[in-house]
This record gives C-alpha cells, sequence and structure tokens, in this order.
C-alpha cells in the first residue's frame, strides 16, 4: 500500500534546521523567521507522519529514533535540491534588485549617482520616505538597505546595523546676502533673530534642530515649514529665510551653504539588518565614496 503524506518543503526544512541544532530558537534564526513558525511546521510534520520526531526535556532537544531515520533519509535530498536551485538561479535568474530606502534630500543628488555607477551588476529600486518609515522598512526586510542622517536620538536605530558613510560639519542654507561673505564656518550667535525654515515631515529631525538653537542659546523667527529639503531650499533661493541643509547635497541658485563654528556635526548613515549581500555592500561603498566628494563640499570648521 502506498502512503501519500502531504508535507511541503517548509516544514521538511524546519525539521532539518531543528535536527541539525537540535534547538528551536538556533533553528528559527538559521530559517530567518519566527521561533513559532518552526514548532508548528514540525508540530504540523509529526501529525501528519503519526509519529513523534524530536524529545523535548529539561536537557534540551534530541532526535526520536523516527527523527533520526527521516534526517539521514530527507537531509540528502533536500541540500542536492538547494544545489540544483541555486546553480539553476546563477545560470538563468534575472538580475538583483536592491530596494533602497532613502530620505528625499538624498535621493536629490547622492543615491541616483551611486545607483548609477552599480548599474551593471544589480538594478535599484529606489523608495524615498521620512525616517520613521525608512527605518520600519528595514526591521520588516522590506529595505535591503536605508541611508539617512544620525539624530540626537540614535536609539531610534537599535536592533539595527548602523555605518557610518561620512562625518561633516552642521551645515545652514542662506539666501545671499545674508549671514557675511561665503567662506564660513559662521557663529552660531550670527543666525540670532534669522528669519527660519523648519522641515515639516520628520518630528526627529526638526527635534534635533530646536535642539541646536537651544544648546547654542540663539533664538530664531520661524517664518515657514516645507515637508522635504528642496521644497525648504526653494524657500531659501526666494529669500523667505535660512535653513538647515544636508553637506551632501547640491544648493541651488541665489543659495549659499556655510558651516557652523564648533564641534557639532552630521553623520551619513547606512542601516541594515543582518550581513550585508556583495550587492548590497558594493553600493553601500560606493555612496561612501561618493560622499566624500558630493555636495557644495563647504570648509570644515576649525
Amino acid at each position: 500500500m502506498l502512503l501519500r503524506v502531504e508535507t511541503n518543503f517548509l516544514q521538511l526544512r524546519a525539521f532539518l534546521a531543528v535536527a541539525d541544532e537540535l534547538h528551536f530558537g538556533r533553528a528559527a534564526k538559521e530559517l530567518n523567521v519566527a521561533q513559532p513558525s518552526v514548532s508548528q511546521h514540525v508540530a504540523r510534520l509529526e501529525r501528519q507522519l503519526g509519529t513523534q520526531l524530536f524529545l523535548r526535556g529539561r536537557d534540551g532537544v534530541r532526535l526520536t529514533g523516527a527523527g533520526e531515520e527521516l534526517a539521514r533519509g530527507v537531509g540528502p535530498v533536500l541540500r542536492h535540491l538547494d544545489e540544483v536551485l541555486d546553480g539553476f538561479g546563477r545560470r538563468h535568474a534575472r538580475r538583483s534588485v536592491l530596494r533602497v530606502g532613502t530620505l528625499s534630500s538624498l535621493a536629490m543628488h547622492l543615491l541616483p549617482r551611486a545607483a548609477a555607477q552599480i548599474r551593471q551588476s544589480s538594478d535599484t529600486d529606489l523608495r524615498e520616505s521620512g525616517l520613521p518609515a525608512l527605518i520600519q522598512g528595514v526591521r520588516d526586510g522590506l529595505l535591503d538597505v536605508g541611508f539617512c542622517y544620525s539624530t540626537r536620538d540614535m536609539g531610534t536605530f537599535d536592533g539595527l546595523r548602523v555605518r557610518v558613510l561620512d562625518r561633516q560639519p552642521v551645515t545652514v542654507a542662506l539666501p545671499d546676502g545674508v549671514g557675511g561673505g561665503d567662506a564660513g564656518p559662521i557663529s552660531w550667535s550670527s543666525l540670532e533673530g534669522c528669519r527660519w525654515i523648519m522641515p515639516s515631515a520628520s518630528r526627529q529631525y526638526r527635534e534635533d534642530m530646536l535642539g541646536r538653537f537651544e544648546r547654542h542659546r540663539v533664538d530664531v523667527t520661524v517664518v515657514a515649514e516645507a515637508t522635504t529639503l528642496a521644497s525648504q531650499l526653494a524657500l531659501v533661493s526666494a529669500g523667505i529665510g535660512g535653513t538647515f541643509t544636508s553637506p551632501w547635497v547640491l544648493v541651488p541658485d541665489g543659495v549659499k551653504a556655510m558651516t557652523m563654528q564648533g564641534d557639532e556635526h552630521l553623520d551619513l548613515l547606512a542601516i541594515h539588518n543582518g550581513d550585508l549581500s556583495g550587492e548590497q555592500r558594493e553600493l553601500v561603498d560606493t555612496v561612501a565614496e561618493l560622499a566624500a566628494t558630493s555636495g557644495h563640499r563647504v570648509p570644515r570648521s576649525r
């Protein structure tokens, strides 16, 4: 009599992972899934086969005799299937696509240049968002890597891997004719009473901006808000007021970018969840290289 068992590869892979690790938590980490999912797959497999595959006790997890037999029979088959599929993928798979999250300001100049340089090895799906959505996208695995700036509350990135790609002094964008000469750096006191444009899309970056003024005991007059840095800089170009800008962004005509005196700085970050693949690392390295030579490159404060 032929016994047909409705198993699937997810159940068998979960079983083999636990058989290799003899630990459900480590097996889940190896498979990059939640532990309850592994337990459920193994439980369903045991029900379908009508036998117990693992013994669970105070001394840990171990295979039953039936479990050892199944591991010996199924293990080589699945591993051979993995080799076949990997080889097939290398020969026939489409180009890889990098899912990249970025703030809108970095999408203005830096990220498109980096994506263009690695086009021969992979395609880039560039997704603009605010900082909270970017971080959540990386955490949920919807984004392979994200690019953003540092914030005073670096606990925002807890649980993620953070790499500093470049560090530049805090920089302001002022209308031509405001704030003295174009060389910089300029003092914080020179911003006293300045008309100011605030970002409205990111609560954290807005609070960072206000915190800088508080630390230096400078009062500015907020006259406008804008969602993106491009909109903020357009208002600066129109002479509405000043704003903080990114050191890695080219400023438009009618705007001068100047560094601030002191030791405050802004970091360009790459954030990701787990190890980077070769293509992902190539993109991050390319962004770091371009960051060193891009933007307005105003003089560093001393």
